[in-house]
């Protein structure tokens, strides 16, 4: 593209701020380790590569009322491994939403949507999911901090999920994910039935 005269001397007279051109760049590098970082993250667990997963982990990760990858892999092993009711598992995790904290670019958060199948005796259970992260940069590299995960609905393959409960099948009865929570999460999806219920009522 042919810039003009006047555009060029435009371009010419404006000073380059390094700053503002040294953070957005961060925050573009930011975002593609960030994505990196989830899409490792199934890899690993769906292979059983404990010792590696959890290193994707903050090393102060809160885990219950202990804390650090050892007590996190611990966890990891017992659900994932006997005495877990898991054998093949398979995550598949969309493109994550990022945000890079303003106020600290050593911080940010995210979400993504996650099938995630389960092998589980004789049933084939589909759980759909939500992730809400929260990263830390350590030392350079971007980990997870914490993970929180919300369900949409979890059921055996050959059954439908409709109805008001949508958890037909319980991988960790009273546990992780034992009632679906997404998406009456999102303050938007409540604000918007109840909108829609008052233009009824008008």
């Amino acid at each position: 593209m042919r810039l003009s005269p006047a555009k060029r001397q435009d371009l010419e007279e404006t000073p380059l701020d390094l700053t503002e051109i040294h953070e957005r760049l961060d925050r573009l590098e930011s975002v593609e380790q960030i994505r990196g970082l989830v899409s490792r993250y199934p890899e690993l667990a769906d292979r059983r590569d404990i010792e590696e997963l959890v290193k994707l982990y903050s090393e102060n990760v809160q885990v219950g009322r202990k804390q650090g990858r050892e007590a996190l892999a611990s966890s990891f092993r017992r659900v994932l491994g006997p005495p877990g009711p898991f054998g093949v598992t398979i995550h598949f995790v969309g493109p994550p939403d990022i945000s890079i904290d303003r106020a600290d670019p050593n911080r940010a958060t995210g979400t993504a949507y996650c099938r995630a199948e389960h092998e589980v005796g004789d049933k084939w259970v589909v759980i759909f999911l939500k992730y809400f992260d929260t990263f830390v940069r350590e030392k350079g590299t971007w980990l997870f901090a914490n993970r929180d995960m919300k369900a949409f609905y979890g059921a055996d393959v050959l059954e439908r999920p409709n109805g008001a409960e949508r958890m037909k099948y319980e991988l960790l009865p009273g546990g992780l994910m034992s009632r679906a929570e997404a998406p009456e999460c999102h303050e938007s999806w409540r604000e918007f039935w109840a909108s829609t219920s008052s233009s009824k009522e008008g």
